[in-house]
């Protein structure tokens, strides 16, 4: 998308770039300029026209990668749609409840929890074998030394099992799996405090990035209109060709700046839905199983982070 926009602007800038060449034409027709600003100007011409075929070249060598990053022939014809995203202010999304999406959406904090209660399990099956080991056994049948036996036949019984002596197997397979439980514990804890972080931090890039590409629409907005009057100007013999070149350098920086912010708003939007865990909610459907793993999830960070206060 970044390249797709500086096509644009490039082929924007060959236009009102031959359009001032051909001004400059007409007023040293008139015997207005001499011929060296005419030159000039045919040179910032070329230049523009050189920077269009560099930036179709990147369109170029971008639409191949994304074939070859989506598995495809890299010479696959490849069409982008681009829908411009609108620049919402980030004063309308609560970023206390983002880091809360955050909790019960993020699937590395999901199968960290799983593996927590794994080990909390392991736990409860190590305690396990302290307990008396109950057996009962039941039988019935027939027997008789011919073919078909007469005599029938029955048992039954029960036994119980205590250990009194192991080695002290039992206390270390359950000191072994205490411990694997509270290492992941900790780990849940630490992951839970880095996803809040990665989430403020985030919602912070984002508003830097919003206020970033508000500044430069306004500063694009003031440097057309610059050229506009310049161009007018220049026209009627009031302005300079250093002029009319000034205000198209500084209308190209703006549009190079405006186009940068506004790649790195969307750039900060797809991080802060990252970290929020809501990239893909406008594209995949969550079942009843997705949204029942969340609501434990939920209650699990929940438990812990109660614990951790």
């Amino acid at each position: 998308m970044l390249f797709r926009s500086a096509l644009m602007i490039a082929e924007k800038n060959v236009a009102r770039a031959t359009n001032h060449l051909n001004m400059a034409k007409e007023k040293k027709a008139a015997g207005v300029i001499p011929d060296a600003e005419v030159t000039r100007v045919q040179v910032e011409v070329a230049n523009d026209k050189l920077a269009l075929v560099r930036a179709k070249g990147m369109v170029r060598t971008t639409l191949g990668q994304l074939n070859a990053a989506m598995g495809l022939p890299v010479e696959t014809p490849v069409e982008v749609q681009y829908t411009p995203m609108a620049v919402s202010s980030v004063d309308t999304i609560d970023v206390n409840e983002a880091i809360r999406d955050a909790m019960h959406s993020r699937p590395e904090l999901a199968a960290a929890l799983d593996r927590m209660a794994a080990a909390e399990s392991e736990v409860k099956s190590a305690k396990s074998m302290f307990g008396p080991k109950v057996y009962t056994e039941a039988r019935y049948g027939r027997e008789d030394a011919t073919f078909f036996p007469e005599d029938k036949s029955w048992m039954t019984g029960l036994s119980i099992q205590v250990p009194l002596f192991d080695g002290h197997l039992r206390s270390n397979q359950v000191a072994r799996a205490r411990a694997r439980s509270q290492e992941l514990q900790a780990h849940v804890q630490h992951l839970l405090l880095t996803v809040q972080e990665e989430v403020w931090t985030a919602h912070a890039h984002l508003g830097e990035a919003r206020e970033t590409v508000a500044a430069t629409e306004a500063v694009l907005k003031e440097a057309r209109e610059s050229v506009r009057l310049v161009a007018e100007r220049y026209q009627e013999g009031f302005a300079t060709t250093n002029d009319l070149l000034d205000a198209e350098a500084d209308l190209v920086r703006a549009e190079g700046a405006c186009t940068q912010a506004r790649w790195s708003h969307l750039s900060a939007r797809s991080t802060f839905d990252r970290a929020r865990g809501t990239i893909a909610d406008n594209h995949v459907e969550q079942n009843p199983l997705q949204e029942t793993s969340a609501c434990h999830q939920d209650s699990a960070v929940k438990a812990l982070l109660g614990g951790a206060k």
